[in-house]
């Protein structure tokens, strides 16, 4: 039998509950919820939180790499960017 759904804002207020200070057993036991669904929410929202780490590192590398190739000559003129000259889009 399947159990309940919890939305995606109710994951995210329990999982802050456990990290300012609550134990994860009282958020749990507060909320109705076993320890198996949380701790599998914790480890997706780590591995999520990591996804936009690199996601962000990534954009700011391009970014600083793309400022250094492309100078505009004025700013009603914008330069061509590295990703458009090699055929892709942004």
């Amino acid at each position: 039998m399947k159990g309940k759904t919890d939305s995606a804002e109710e994951i995210i207020r329990i999982l802050r509950q456990a990290n300012t200070g609550g134990t994860a057993q009282s958020v749990c036991r507060k909320h109705h919820v076993s320890a198996q669904p949380f701790y599998r929410w914790k480890k997706e929202n780590i591995e999520l939180k990591k996804m936009l780490a690199e996601s962000m590192l990534l954009h700011r590398v391009l970014k600083e790499a793309n400022s250094k190739i492309c100078r505009p000559i004025d700013e009603k003129r914008p330069c061509i960017t590295l990703s458009r000259r090699e055929g892709y889009t942004v």
